[in-house]
Formats: structure tokens, sequence, C-alpha cells
């Protein structure tokens, strides 16, 4: 894709790579405000114009060959790139909650997680109405339904998704479940099997392992051998506190709360940390992008991008234009 796109609490921002331009996409329409330079305080209600975002808090972002689909606090958005068109989902519509935390492509549907519940949705589908929605339906317990045998999601408040061919890998509060599509079962995971903590807050799929991060460090799951194996500041992490995890090909970057991103070579299982002193924007790392020979982090306090050739660092915020550092 020739663009960057970027989620944030106002809106989306859309970088073009070759001409070093920003377009912005916002919702139209609601309460306006504005004031005369004289003490005056105008307010006054527009008409919302559906061909826009459906809220400017995004959660989530996920691209393919036509559609960029955006989740929101209030329901998702899908934008056709080439027909410059928006179509808007909500719970009117099928979506279990407005609350659409993530969104992934896989094949020809997409995959949604919300706060009540997963769905999913056929990506070309001109039907605002055609949601599948998957639930809890019954509360998992130990003592009373074996993990083995769940029918269902382990629960409906969901934090992370990611897609490995047949399954469907879902992060909540208390577990992790997986969706095999072709057999129609459902499998939890929690700490009993081997995760460093049951509230997965980022998943990520590389070949045949995956990475599930949290707020107490990394567990890396083998599907061959069905090993776990954990990662925390013990090991090389710079912190526990688990935001985003991106693949790139030998390296397994790591985005973190409170203490920038940490690349890990898979090979030599060494350990790299980029903060602040580096030419992160912040070290409060929010999202991992690679792109080729660039990888691109979103932060508390802007957007950051990483020349893997270079090792150089150019930092995008609101109110300036890149700087290369």
């Amino acid at each position: 894709d020739k663009y960057v796109w970027c989620g944030t609490s106002q809106g989306l921002s859309r970088y073009d790579k070759q001409y070093g331009t920003w377009t912005s996409f916002r919702q139209k329409g609601g309460r306006q405000f504005m004031t005369d330079g004289r003490g005056g305080y105008w307010s006054w209600w527009e008409p919302e114009d559906k061909d826009s975002l459906i809220n400017n808090n995004i959660n989530s972002l996920a691209v393919d060959d036509r559609y960029l689909w955006v989740g929101t606090k209030e329901g998702a958005s899908r934008y056709d790139k080439i027909a410059d068109k928006w179509d808007r989902y909500s719970r009117e519509t099928g979506l279990p909650s407005q609350d659409v935390v993530a969104i992934v492509v896989d094949g020809y549907d997409i995959w949604a997680g919300t706060s009540a519940g997963l769905c999913k949705y056929p990506r070309m589908s001109d039907d605002p109405n055609a949601w599948v929605t998957f639930t809890s339906g019954i509360e998992i317990k130990p003592m009373v339904v074996s993990k083995e045998f769940a029918r269902s999601l382990v629960s409906d408040e969901i934090w992370a998704i990611a897609v490995d061919g047949r399954n469907v890998w879902v992060g909540t509060r208390i577990g992790v479940s997986q969706y095999d599509k072709s057999r129609d079962t459902w499998t939890t995971y929690t700490q009993e099997d081997g995760l460093i903590s049951d509230a997965i807050s980022s998943i990520a799929v590389d070949n045949d392992h995956i990475w599930f991060g949290s707020d107490s460090g990394v567990t890396l799951y083998n599907k061959k051998n069905g090993d776990w194996t954990t990662f925390t500041v013990e090991n090389g992490l710079s912190s526990n506190r688990i935001t985003c995890i991106a693949p790139d090909g030998d390296y397994v970057w790591f985005g973190t709360f409170d203490a920038g991103v940490c690349r890990y070579n898979t090979k030599t299982k060494q350990w790299e940390t980029f903060t602040k002193k580096d030419g992160l924007a912040h070290n409060s790392v929010l999202s991992i992008a690679v792109d080729g020979n660039l990888v691109w982090f979103g932060t508390n306090r802007g957007l950051s991008r990483y020349d893997k050739t270079t090792g150089g660092w150019t930092v995008f915020t609101q109110f300036h234009g890149p700087e290369d550092l």
C-alpha cells in the first residue's frame, strides 16, 4: 500500500509515502462549537453526514486490497479506497457492541472483536446486516465445563484477535479462545496451560508460533510441539506491560506501555531496546506496523518511523512535520 493509515482519538490520518503529504478523515456532523474571539461562545447542531467515519475515537485498523476497516468506540466503518466512499456498522446492523476493539482481515472475511463478543463479516458484501456473532453463551469455569470441550468464547470481552490459516485466536481478560474454522470447535487456554497471564492484550502469528502479550510479559506458543515459553524483564524485555507485537522475519517487535519498544532476534536470542532517547516519539508504544525496511510505531506523542537499513528515525506529530533524528 502506498499509504500509512493512522488511527487516533481524534480521527483518521493517511500519509502518502511517495509525496510525504497527509490527509485527515473525521466524523462529519454532530454538535459544533466556536468562539468569536470576543468572549462569545456558540454551539449548533449539524446533520450527521453518514459518508464519513462513524466516530473519531479509533481503536483498530485493518487494510485489504480494496477497503480500510476502522474499529471505533461507536461502531465500525469501511472505507472504499477505489470509490472514495464510507459505510457504517453498528449494533443496529448486527454488531454485538458499539465498542469495536480489534479488526483483522481473513481472506474473504473480516473478524471484529468487541466488548460484547466476536463477529464475522463477508468483507465484499454490500449488506450491512450480514454479521455473524459468536459469544460466550455459557460461563466457562474449571469446575463446571472442561476447557477441552468449550463450546464458545471463554469471555465476551475481547482485547485482541489474530488469524492463523484455519484458526482464529481471541485474547480476552480471562484467557485465550482458539476457534477452528474447519471443525467449528473452540479450545480455551489459560495460565494452567502455560500463559503467563489470562488477560491477553495482544496476539501475533509468526508461522508455527503464536505470541501472546499481557501486563505480565510475553508467552510464546509452539503449535508443532505444544511447548510454552515465557519472557519477562528478567529475560530481556524492557517492561512486562506489552501493548502490541509485530513479527518481522527473524525478529519480533514488542511495544510496551512505559519502556519503549523491544526487538527480539529469534535466531540469536538477543534483545535490543529502543526508547525516546533513540528516536521514539514517546516511550508508550501503542501499535507497530512493519513496512519492508521501515517499521512504524504509534505512540502517545505521535508517530515514529525506523529505517532498518540506516538505523535512522523520523518523528511525525500533529503540529510539526517529520523531524529526522
